[in-house]
């Protein structure tokens, strides 16, 4: 069972900045992707995925496919992103989670090394960080931006 509880006071102490930034760009994003978002608020479920993926320097796509899981579609296949700061904020709460409770770093290493061996490569390989990232992103690994750093 999780016995670790991250605050909202622990999300905002570790992720403010970020958290203020993407909500800023997103939602110009959102905003400019339909001519009626900026008043209804709601973007069709296909086009808020479409935003999320146009800013890949920002969420990666295990990020994305969370962030959308966590989108409350309406009725009529919309999604108010007026909602996306707390989406995000629960994605980074969970990262939080996460980095915490991944205290096995040997089961971790043989993850990341049966990951290595499936892409040819041994543990003595010296990779290129976009490759190893890639890697990383074809796991069941779930690495919040704090364990890839």
């Amino acid at each position: 069972t999780n016995q670790c509880h991250v605050t909202d006071e622990a999300v905002q102490l570790c992720y403010r900045d970020e958290l203020e930034d993407s909500w800023r760009i997103m939602r110009d994003i959102f905003e400019a992707a339909d001519p009626s978002a900026a008043t209804t608020g709601k973007l069709p479920r296909g086009l808020l995925l479409d935003c999320l993926r146009s800013r890949p320097e920002r969420f990666s796509s295990m990020e994305v496919t969370l962030l959308m899981q966590l989108a409350p579609t309406g009725d009529n296949g919309c999604v108010a992103f007026h909602s996306f700061p707390s989406m995000l904020r629960i994605l980074r709460r969970e990262s939080i989670n996460n980095a915490v409770l991944e205290t096995d770093k040997n089961a971790l290493r043989e993850e990341i090394l049966l990951a290595l061996h499936k892409m040819g490569c041994s543990e003595e390989s010296c990779l290129p960080l976009w490759l190893f990232r890639e890697i990383l992103g074809s796991t069941q690994l779930c690495l919040s931006r704090m364990q890839m750093h």
